[in-house]
């Protein structure tokens, strides 16, 4: 996800380093970041990552915050947590242990 998402990462990292340098206020980076991030899903020129999230029955609440943990590494312009559909949950249970 860090390849896919090296354009975003790198501007996140420009306005971390915009901050540190006193050129941005450091209670503007968290809005300005997110509002980087949405655009970077949005046109015909999308580069940011926008994930679905689908647990499975044996799903831990530890491995969703460890996913989340990883989709906030990796600045994920957005991601949904949703219910699999049926054939989702088939296609696991008869997936190769």
């Amino acid at each position: 996800m860090l390849e896919r998402n090296e354009r975003l990462n790198k501007e996140i990292k420009d306005l971390e380093k915009q901050v540190r340098d006193g050129k941005l206020p450091q209670d503007s980076l968290s809005a300005i970041a997110s509002r980087t991030k949405q655009n970077s899903i949005k046109g015909v020129n999308a580069y940011g990552i926008l994930a679905v999230i689908k647990p499975a029955d044996k799903s831990t609440y530890k491995n969703l915050v460890d996913v989340f943990d990883e989709l906030n590494v990796c600045n994920a312009a957005t991601y949904a947590l949703v219910k699999p559909a049926a054939w989702e949950v088939d296609a696991m249970k008869n997936a190769p242990q």
